[in-house]
C-alpha cells in the first residue's frame, strides 16, 4: 500500500504536459546554475554548457583559439573568487519568460537575484542578471543576455534564436506575466 501511495504521489507531482516538463528542465537548470557560482563552481559549471558558436564566436573576438580562450576565462574567474564571495545567485522563477518556436527552439529567460561581497568587506548592493537557458534538441545550453555585448554575441552566433526571442527581458522586480 505504501509503495502504491508513494507511487501515486510520484505521479501527481511530475509534470503532465511536455512543456511543463521542459519548464521543469530550465528551473532544475536554473537552480544548478545558481547553486555552482555560490560554491565557487559557476565557470565550471558554465563552459560545457555554452553553446559552440558562442564559444568559437567568443575566441575570434580575442584572436584566440577556443581553448586559449577557455584557459583565460578560467584564470579570470580564478582570480575574481580570490577577491568577492558570491552570497546569492538565485533564480527568480515567477519571473522567468519561456518561448518556443515551430523551428523546435525552447528557451527560458531566467533573472537571477546576484549579490556578492567583497572580501573582508560588507556586501556589495544586489543586482539582477538574466541567462537564457536554450536547446533545439541538442542539449541545453547558457548564455548571459541582457548587456549590449552578450546580445550582440548572441545575434551573430544563433541569429535564429536571437530573432525568436521576446525584447521585453525579464527582471528581478517587475513580473513579466
Amino acid at each position: 500500500m505504501i509503495r502504491g501511495l508513494l507511487a501515486a504521489a510520484v505521479i501527481w507531482a511530475a509534470p503532465v504536459t511536455a512543456q511543463e516538463a521542459w519548464h521543469a528542465e530550465v528551473l532544475a537548470l536554473a537552480e544548478n546554475l545558481g547553486h555552482a557560482f555560490r560554491a565557487e563552481a559557476g565557470i565550471d559549471w558554465l563552459m560545457p554548457r555554452t553553446h559552440p558558436a558562442i564559444r568559437t564566436l567568443s575566441a575570434q573576438e580575442f584572436g584566440l583559439a577556443p581553448d586559449d580562450m577557455d584557459q583565460r576565462v578560467r584564470a579570470g574567474y580564478a582570480l575574481s573568487a580570490t577577491m568577492l564571495d558570491m552570497l546569492v545567485h538565485q533564480p527568480v522563477p515567477d519571473r522567468v519568460v519561456f518561448g518556443s518556436n515551430a523551428q523546435g527552439l525552447r528557451w527560458g529567460m531566467v533573472p537571477f537575484r546576484v549579490q556578492a561581497q567583497r572580501k573582508g568587506e560588507a556586501a556589495l548592493p544586489e543586482t539582477c542578471s538574466l541567462f537564457l537557458f536554450f536547446t533545439a534538441g541538442d542539449g541545453w545550453f547558457v548564455h548571459g543576455i541582457g548587456k549590449l555585448k552578450t546580445e550582440a554575441s548572441l545575434a551573430e552566433a544563433l541569429p535564429d534564436l536571437a530573432a525568436a526571442l521576446p525584447t521585453d527581458r525579464p527582471d528581478c522586480a517587475n513580473p513579466t506575466s
